[in-house]
């Protein structure tokens, strides 16, 4: 009957379809060597195999996989109905064990409703063969400025949920684990956030491709731009900055209309918008023409794939001094961390990282830090799992979260 692979993203918006095909490639890839896999399933809503983010991201692969299609998400929903509805995708496609291995990329809500739906008499779990993997991708029960029910609350889905096994991306939640649950980490493992990779680019050709004003220095926000990015505080403290006439600010990325409407409002030359869902060669190009990547998310929590993306494409990150970022970016030294709730403390920080940017190299603890979010180690840590179930033999490509004492 061969080995069944089910990939269930009931969302297609911002990047996970991103990470869907990264999945996906690890798979074939292994695939390629080991012939171990029967088919592989893609669950999703009929509106995500019709959008933007599905023909990018997938349409080019999409002879390698099966198509099962999830019901509409109607509206929006809040954070305990999702739950609510990932929970019936479970029951009606996973808990009937059709498939052999099924991964949730993102299983946030889901992992804390399962936990509990178990004990409920005539909850129906999957058979002990079918492997089940997931991401628990937003972690803030590991920051110290969550509650101690939110943290109770993620480490009883954690614990309880029926999954075999649970990857974080952000090594604070991780830690937290270690501390608290010490038996827990032989169920959850440190992913590296799985994004398709960003290669440097030579800054003038890459301002050439996108069309950009050649003779300036370029500050940058790439990516989904609305206010869970700070977009907003980033034109602000741009206004604000003693910075020379030749400076611009790129906005590159789909817009929300609020924010679309602030810059459209600031319009002059030197704000620059690209309002639409990037390719990957235009996020590589738009990263690659910038001098600062800035990333002024405002309380974000988890990793962060632009400040992935800087340090792969040898620029300057300036970032905000909260969570992930306020760790990995001093760290791994990628390039600076600033208050962006401070108007002139940001303004400043711009100035400085402008100034900095000039000279800036990657550090051998940035090289170790983009080796372990290299493709090779997302695929090894991917497949972990299917290589021990199909007895496959380990990736020697898998290499562990760098240290960040390691550094020159």
């Amino acid at each position: 009957m061969g080995y069944n692979v089910l990939i269930m993203e009931r969302n297609h918006q911002g990047h996970r379809l991103t990470g869907v095909r990264v999945l996906l490639d690890a798979l074939l890839d292994f695939n390629r060597t080991h012939n171990a896999i029967s088919s592989i399933t893609l669950a999703t809503t009929q509106e995500g195999f019709d959008s933007n983010e599905f023909d990018v991201q997938l349409s080019d692969v999409n002879e390698h996989l099966q198509r099962l299609v999830l019901s509409p998400n109607k509206g929006a929903v809040g954070t305990l109905k999702a739950a609510w509805i990932k929970l019936q995708d479970w029951r009606a496609h996973i808990a009937p064990g059709k498939f052999d291995h099924v991964y949730i990329p993102y299983a946030d809500g889901l992992l804390q409703v399962l936990s509990v739906a178990k004990l409920v008499p005539g909850f129906v779990t999957p058979a002990n063969n079918v492997c089940i993997e997931s991401i628990f991708m937003r972690g803030s029960f590991g920051y110290e400025s969550a509650q101690a029910r939110t943290q109770k609350f993620a480490l009883f889905g954690v614990q309880h949920a029926p999954v075999h096994r649970v990857h974080l991306i952000d090594p604070l939640p991780y830690r937290f684990i270690q501390k608290q649950k010490p038996a827990l980490v032989k169920k959850v493992k440190l992913l590296p956030d799985p994004i398709t990779p960003t290669q440097a680019q030579d800054k003038q050709l890459a301002r050439r491709a996108l069309g950009l004003e050649p003779g300036c220095q370029w500050i940058g926000c790439i990516g989904v731009i609305d206010d869970r990015k700070g977009a907003d505080k980033l034109i602000e403290a741009f206004d604000n900055a003693a910075l020379a006439p030749n400076t611009r600010l790129l906005l590159a990325g789909k817009q929300s209309p609020a924010l679309s409407a602030l810059i459209t409002a600031k319009a002059n030359e030197q704000i620059v918008s690209i309002n639409r869902y990037l390719t990957e060669l235009e996020l590589s190009q738009a990263l690659g023409a910038l001098d600062v990547v800035a990333t002024p998310y405002p309380n974000f929590i988890g990793s962060a794939s632009i400040v992935l993306r800087a340090a792969a494409g040898e620029r300057y990150c300036l970032g905000s001094n909260s969570g992930w970022m306020n760790y990995v970016i001093p760290a791994f030294e990628l390039g600076a961390v600033c208050n962006i709730f401070d108007k002139s403390a940001f303004a400043k920080a711009l100035e400085s990282a402008l100034h900095e940017s000039a000279s800036y190299e990657p550090s051998h603890a940035c090289k170790a830090f983009v080796h372990y979010g290299s493709l090779e180690n997302v695929y090894a840590h991917w497949t972990d799992l299917v290589r021990e179930k199909t007895g496959a033999p380990p990736d020697d490509n898998r290499v562990s979260w760098p240290s960040e004492q390691n550094k020159g």
